[in-house]
């Protein structure tokens, strides 16, 4: 998920984040312990205050702060993907597999529909 700096902003990426992880902003919000609706608020102005930076890393050491901050690089920080070992990482880990074997499926589904 590259995506130009200028296309979005932060608040946007950390939405295609929580869809990402099938939650919704709420769910998200109490799993890094903010006031209930802080996203709705940010959302106008796009930008995420550091100390809320601070909470989403240390609860999600899978996303990339540099990509949620700037676009750059990856969406899933890769190296801390398989280094913990704590349930909500495990769960994500499943869902990462899920979504690439649909894609494999689908891939596959459009190369038949091209060769017939």
């Amino acid at each position: 998920m590259n995506q130009e700096p200028t296309l979005q902003k932060p608040m946007d990426r950390l939405s295609i984040f929580i869809e990402f992880i099938q939650t919704n902003p709420r769910s998200f919000e109490r799993s890094i312990n903010i006031s209930n609706g802080y996203f709705a608020k940010q959302k106008k102005n796009g930008s995420i205050g550091s100390n809320i930076l601070e909470k989403i890393h240390h609860h999600y050491k899978i996303l990339d702060i540099k990509w949620l901050l700037t676009g750059e690089g990856h969406m899933l920080n890769k190296k801390n993907v398989f280094i913990e070992k704590n349930p909500e990482i495990e769960v994500m880990k499943n869902k990462i597999q899920i979504l690439e074997h649909n894609l494999e499926g689908i891939s596959t589904q459009m190369n038949l529909s091209k060769a017939v």
